[in-house]
């Protein structure tokens, strides 16, 4: 695994990052933000590194909507409360060692895929 630490997140042109596998976690929640600002983070950013990253040798998996807090970790959205955080790391593992069914996974998709890994 390597970490790329990256300053301008709408060009990602200039980076060379090999590998198999990119888990694309950027995300905010929406509250308090305009739409043009949250879909420049959650779209304009994740499309831009899909241009650079996206190859037939690359799975790109992108980052889950909701993630349940644990060991008393308590989430500053509490619509946030499904699946946990360990279930999405396995279902990441899974998705991108196996392979899975569907290119979105809903909430009981990665809790199926967090089971098979």
């Amino acid at each position: 695994m390597r970490v790329i630490v990256h300053a301008d997140f709408t060009d990602f042109s200039g980076l060379n990052f090999g590998g198999d596998a990119c888990f694309w976690c950027l995300g905010i929640t929406s509250t308090g933000m305009t739409e043009a600002d949250y879909s420049r983070v959650t779209h304009d950013y994740t499309l831009a590194a899909a241009k650079v990253l996206v190859r037939p040798t690359m799975t790109f998996v992108f980052r889950p909507a909701m993630i349940q807090a644990l060991h008393g970790i308590k989430s500053r959205t509490r619509l946030y409360s499904v699946p946990t955080r360990e279930r999405v790391g396995q279902a990441m593992l899974r998705v991108v060692k196996k392979g899975f069914s569907k290119k979105v996974l809903e909430n009981v998709d990665i809790n199926a895929a967090s089971r098979e890994i």
